[in-house]
C-alpha cells in the first residue's frame, strides 16, 4: 500500500500547488465561516457551502474544513492527491484546497442534491427505478478507480455508504470522501488487501 509519508510530503505539496486557493476567498465564501453556511458536521471537520470565482466562473462550492489537523494530516492530503487526478461524472468534482495559517480545507463543487442518505427513507422521490440508476453510477464510479484507467496506480475507496453518496439536483450520483482510501499499484489492484487499518 502507497501512502504519503513525511518524506514526499513537500514533493507532493510542489506537484498540488496549482490547487491551492487562498484562505481569504474561502473566508469570503463562507462569510468567515459563518454558522448559517454549515452544511454538516461530522468527526473529522466541518463542511461549509459557499460561491467563488474560480477560473473565471462562479461555482457553488463545500469548503470541508478539517479540524484535529495533526491526526488528520495523512488523510487530508490522500484525499487531496486522490481527488486531484480523479475526472469521473460520478466522482465528487474537486476544485481545490487551502493549507495556510493552520487551516486545513478541501474544497469540491456542490452537488444541490445533498446525501443519498436523506432520500433512503422516501419512496415517492427515491423510486426503485432511480435507486437503481444510483447504484449503477456508482458502479461506473468504482470501475473507474479501481478498474478502468491506464494509470499507474488503483484506489481501493474503502468508506462508501449512503452519506458519501453525493447526488446531484437531476440524481446523478457522486462518490465522495477519499480520506480513507487506499492508492494502490496498479499491477496489484487484482490482489486481496486488509483494509481495515488507515
Amino acid at each position: 500500500m502507497e501512502e504519503v509519508h513525511s518524506p514526499i510530503m513537500s514533493s507532493l505539496k510542489d506537484n498540488l500547488v496549482h490547487l491551492k486557493i487562498p484562505l481569504e476567498i474561502i473566508l469570503s465564501a463562507t462569510n468567515n465561516f459563518d454558522e448559517e453556511n454549515v452544511m454538516s458536521k461530522c468527526e473529522i471537520g466541518i463542511r461549509y457551502t459557499g460561491r467563488i470565482m474560480w477560473s473565471d466562473e462562479l461555482i457553488d462550492i463545500i469548503a470541508w474544513r478539517w479540524l484535529n489537523k495533526e491526526r488528520v494530516e495523512q488523510q487530508f492530503w490522500r484525499e487531496i492527491s486522490l481527488l486531484s487526478c480523479l475526472r469521473h461524472k460520478n466522482v465528487v468534482s474537486h476544485v481545490g484546497f487551502c493549507d495556510e495559517n493552520g487551516e486545513k480545507i478541501i474544497v469540491n463543487k456542490l452537488q444541490k442534491g445533498g446525501s443519498l442518505s436523506k432520500y433512503l427513507s422516501d419512496t415517492m422521490l427515491l423510486t426503485w427505478v432511480r435507486r437503481l440508476e444510483i447504484s449503477v453510477g456508482i458502479a461506473h464510479a468504482l470501475s473507474y478507480i479501481h478498474y478502468d484507467e491506464p494509470r499507474d496506480f488503483s484506489i481501493i475507496h474503502r468508506n462508501i455508504d449512503s452519506n458519501t453518496v453525493i447526488l446531484s439536483d437531476d440524481w446523478v450520483p457522486k462518490l465522495s470522501n477519499f480520506e480513507c482510501s487506499m492508492r494502490i499499484k496498479a499491477s496489484q489492484k487484482h490482489n486481496s488487501f486488509h483494509t481495515n487499518e488507515l
